[in-house]
């Protein structure tokens, strides 16, 4: 029987065993109505010292920026990735941080992949793709590519 991500499903995993020293979470926290809370429940499946490798579409980039203002959605939440059970919760820096300072996490390392749009991809994706390759330069804050992804350490 799979764990409801959004519970406290810590308990089920670990029961009288051991922690784990890892714990990967690809492409889940978007998922989540309750990120806060899967991010709490990490926390309690690993060791002191333990690692969560998390990865999340990066909302902040400049092409989600550029899609945003052209389409009114942030990269990976347009009308059809929205659909249940899909992406439902934005992971903006600031939250993902704050989520993982309040658990108990420290981020060791961060680094980002890009993502291909193939010349199949429809119109307003492949400009805002274009032109995030323009200004990206000219473009203040933390942005990264496409897909954040973080390496988080419990203290």
């Amino acid at each position: 029987m799979p764990a409801n991500l959004d519970s406290e499903f810590s308990a089920k995993l670990i029961e009288d065993k051991e922690k784990f020293d890892l714990a990967v979470a690809i492409e889940i926290i978007e998922h989540l109505e309750n990120p806060f809370q899967f991010v709490r429940e990490c926390s309690k499946i690993l060791k002191k010292n333990g690692l969560l490798l998390l990865t999340s579409p990066n909302v902040e980039s400049v092409f989600s920026r550029i899609l945003f203002l052209m389409t009114g959605r942030l990269y990976s939440f347009g009308a059809f990735e929205t659909v249940r059970p899909a992406h439902i919760t934005p992971i903006f820096y600031w939250k993902l941080d704050l989520m993982l300072e309040e658990a108990g996490f420290e981020i060791t390392k961060e680094t980002f992949e890009s993502v291909v749009h193939l010349p199949t991809a429809n119109f307003k994706v492949r400009a805002a793709s274009f032109f995030a390759r323009i200004v990206s330069p000219f473009v203040g804050g933390k942005k990264g590519a496409e897909g954040r992804i973080v390496l988080a350490r419990l203290k």
